[in-house]
């Protein structure tokens, strides 16, 4: 089982962590054929295959081009008896859920990571937008929330807008089960792939620079498709796991890259807010991973550093940390394969990261991971990690955070880490407004996505925590009444004390 597995690799060292998702390759049932009515203002009706493929002679691309939407297609309407009948089945059990919805897809403009020329390219982003047929609070008074999906793998058929909704089993569970009370709710929700899968690109796994713009430009494609006096011009964004990481950097570089209306809260969801030197750390024999016992955490590894080099370095650079006979097999499993099969195909990379990557790069950055000392063929790699976790906005949107408390990957020592970094950027400011709140479940685990028949999928962070979350959101956007008070980090105390931050690697 997946929440199994996470436990014995955190338990060979407690410093690294992944989201736990797999993926299968197909995904069935979804909604019906959409009516002639639109709330949008521009033309859906592009096929599959248009939609999969790059228009041509975009105009050229600068900051008045982000979030220009370019391709569109309808999904298919969801009754609210669909919806409730797949999150009863995920393992939700609460009662937000009101509303049917309308599904749009959408691919939109939005610019990438910086590179090590100086240059900043332009790529696509694709997303799902969620339109209720009772919008929350009514129309005009209708928050926008912008969600991002936890790890699913970085092949481009990975995305969640390859997949449906109203279904079942494989890798996008977790997805689901985080969207669609959402949506039920009555929200706008805009469902965020990242940019980079496909139209010949690749997504940045755990790229904070790369999926803070796709998710800020999500609010400009929102604005620009969706018909004048439905939003009301509030904005919230939602994650889980991976896509926790996602929302809090999107929080981070807001208020300097810019977004279409206010945001009004942040709702992270066992966010991967440790420090991404733990991708380096794994690689020394000194934290003995090898990819027969830890082949989800060495397969992360792998996706951090191909997509980082990939996109910062140039195309055609994401293999140069690897050995040339492996190469092949990395940019395979970085660019075809879902989870479940990056997991699977690691093996036969080699028994150890030094039998597939670079000798001396496994060394230094085994080094640089495990004491933060990052020199010679880790200096370069050393900032990358660190600028992956960018410090928060101290004067932005307020953030909620939840954690389970038998959450096998990000432990309540990684949870730790995350809040201690936060709390040490607005302590950095002297005038800070931003606020950060951890809520503890203890019965709550990390994801819902297990291959044992006999797993409770309601144990799932992003099922028990839903109502809690959304209550919460009301009361940033609708006015409404606070959600009753939580357990805080204290919860996570034993006979041995508060819990602390779990390192190596260095929590900077």
């Amino acid at each position: 089982m997946i929440e199994r597995e996470a436990a014995g690799w955190v338990g060979c060292m407690a410093l690294l962590a992944g989201a736990v998702m797999g993926c299968s390759s197909s995904d069935s049932g979804g909604g019906t054929t959409p009516g002639p009515s639109s709330p949008l203002t521009i033309s859906c009706a592009d096929s599959a295959d248009v939609f999969d493929t790059k228009p041509a002679d975009l105009p050229g691309f600068d900051p008045s081009r982000r979030g220009d939407v370019v391709r569109c297609s309808p999904v298919g309407s969801y009754t609210l008896e669909q919806l409730v009948s797949t999150a009863t089945a995920l393992g939700y059990h609460g009662d937000i859920m009101t509303t049917g919805a309308t599904g749009y897809k959408l691919a939109y403009r939005t610019e990438r990571v910086r590179q090590t020329d100086g240059s900043t390219p332009d790529g696509l982003a694709t997303a799902t937008l969620f339109v209720p047929d009772k919008p929350r609070g009514g129309a005009g008074n209708t928050p926008l929330l912008v969600v991002g999906h936890g790890t699913v793998g970085t092949g481009a058929r990975c995305a969640p807008s390859k997949g449906q909704l109203a279904a079942t089993g494989g890798h996008l569970d977790d997805y689901r089960a985080l969207v669609i009370p959402l949506v039920a709710a009555g929200w706008v929700v805009l469902a965020v792939d990242y940019a980079g899968y496909g139209y010949g690109s690749t997504t940045g796994y755990m790229l904070a620079e790369d999926v803070a713009h796709s998710v800020l430009d999500a609010t400009r494609a929102a604005s620009k498709v969706l018909s004048p006096g439905l939003l009301s011009g509030k904005v919230v964004f939602v994650g889980h796991s991976q896509g926790g990481h996602a929302v809090l950097a999107a929080q981070a570089y807001a208020s300097t890259y810019g977004m279409d209306g206010t945001l009004a809260g942040v709702a992270a969801m066992a966010p991967l807010w440790f420090s991404s030197l733990a991708f380096g750390a794994m690689l020394s024999p000194a934290a003995g991973f090898k990819t027969a016992d830890s082949p989800w955490p060495l397969s992360y590894s792998l996706e951090y550093f191909y997509t980082h080099g990939e996109l910062i370095d140039g195309a055609g650079h994401g293999t140069d940390l690897f050995q040339p006979d492996k190469r092949d097999l990395v940019r395979s499993i970085a660019t075809n394969d879902c989870l479940f099969e990056a997991a699977q195909h690691m093996p036969d990379l080699g028994a150890v990261p030094s039998d597939y990557m670079d000798q001396d790069f496994v060394k230094a950055m085994g080094i640089c991971g495990l004491l933060g000392s990052c020199t010679g063929a880790a200096e370069v790699w050393g900032e990358r990690c660190r600028a992956d976790r960018p410090s928060i906005e101290p004067h932005g949107a307020p953030i909620l955070i939840w954690q389970g408390g038998r959450d096998t990957t990000i432990t309540p020592g990684l949870a730790v880490c995350g809040m201690d970094k936060l709390r040490a950027d607005l302590a950095s400011a002297a005038d800070a407004t931003t606020t950060v709140k951890m809520c503890v479940d203890l019965a709550a685990t990390h994801s819902g996505f297990t291959d044992d028949p006999e797993a409770d999928l309601s144990a799932a962070i992003t099922r028990r925590a839903m109502d809690a979350v959304a209550q919460w959101i009301d009361a940033r956007t609708l006015g409404g009444p606070e959600p009753a008070d939580c357990e805080g980090e204290e919860a996570f105390a034993t006979d041995a004390g508060p819990a602390k931050c779990t390192t190596p690697p260095p929590n900077e």
